[in-house]
């Protein structure tokens, strides 16, 4: 109907740290955003609690409230089709009534740090409690937004950097996770072991890079099928010092180990369906002037 709707959001946002003693610290958190035409305010605070016993190490206990405010096209969507200006089918209709999705976040953290080694090692268990969770539902051939249900996840994570000697390093993150909800496709979309790895070594006076990564069992919202993600990439680079600047110039292959696809929920995401990603190189030159 050519209607116009506008949003003012307003942000504040602050920190406090304090140490009440040498080996602890406190840090807090919080941030307020107002949305002046919809949705009110939302406040999303944070509180951490540092423990540092000895040089190198130290642990954390954290507890966060996190407000996701929604933008405009959830609650105010109106897609039609028509025919010489007159609307024969109502694709998207906004609500105008939904609530943020909201997280509750607790977790505990040890974080390792040896720079005579250039060793770090951050792990983590975590809880986090997600609610009033935003999904699309298509009623009457009409796709609308609402608030359903929740989810909670309940894991461990770590990352590890290693550089054993200049121009060379390794990084590895993995994470375990475990998902609880009454609706099965929010579980179905929360991957139970993710991992990643990063390497780069000079070798004759060219770098070469792999990157690994690999998600477990992963279905989408909606989506008939697992999506697959297990991929390795390798670069290759090799730089040049001229007398304005530096070139560098790489090869860059994706997807090493065959194709990859997402599956996508055709019924509220018309046209996507299956993305298949093959594998492919390319070439690039970068030039840095001084």
């Amino acid at each position: 109907d050519g209607a116009t709707v506008r949003n003012h959001i307003y942000g504040l946002s602050g920190s406090l740290e304090w140490n009440p003693a040498p080996q602890w610290v406190v840090h807090a958190a919080a941030m307020v955003e107002h949305y002046r035409d919809i949705l009110g305010t939302n406040v999303s605070p944070r509180l951490a609690v540092n423990w540092l016993p000895a040089e190198g190490h130290a642990f954390r206990l954290s507890a966060a409230h996190a407000a996701a405010g929604l933008g405009l096209y959830a609650n105010y969507a109106d897609i039609k089709l028509s025919i010489d200006g007159e609307p024969v089918a109502q694709i998207v209709r906004g609500t105008a009534d939904l609530e943020t999705e909201k997280n509750n976040s607790v977790e505990i953290g040890y974080l390792y740090s040896n720079p005579s080694h250039n060793l770090t090692l951050d792990l983590r268990v975590f809880n986090n409690h997600i609610y009033d969770k935003v999904d699309a539902q298509r009623v009457d051939d009409v796709i609308s937004y609402v608030n359903a249900g929740s989810v909670t996840q309940t894991g461990v994570e770590y990352q590890m950097r290693w550089a054993p000697k200049a121009g060379s390093w390794v990084s590895l993150s993995q994470a375990w996770v475990g998902a609880d909800s009454a609706n099965e496709k929010y579980e179905a979309s929360i991957p139970a072991f993710t991992s990643a790895l990063l390497a780069s070594h000079p070798v004759a006076g060219i770098d070469v890079s792999l990157g690994y990564y690999h998600v477990r069992d992963l279905r989408w919202r909606g989506a008939q099928q697992n999506s697959k993600y297990n991929r390795l990439d390798l670069r290759l680079a090799k730089s040049w010092k001229t007398a304005t600047g530096r070139l560098q110039g790489a090869f860059v292959v994706q997807s090493l180990l065959g194709d990859e696809f997402e599956s996508f929920d055709t019924d509220t995401m018309p046209g996507y369906g299956e993305q298949v990603f093959d594998t492919r190189g390319y070439v690039s030159l970068k030039y840095e002037f001084r």
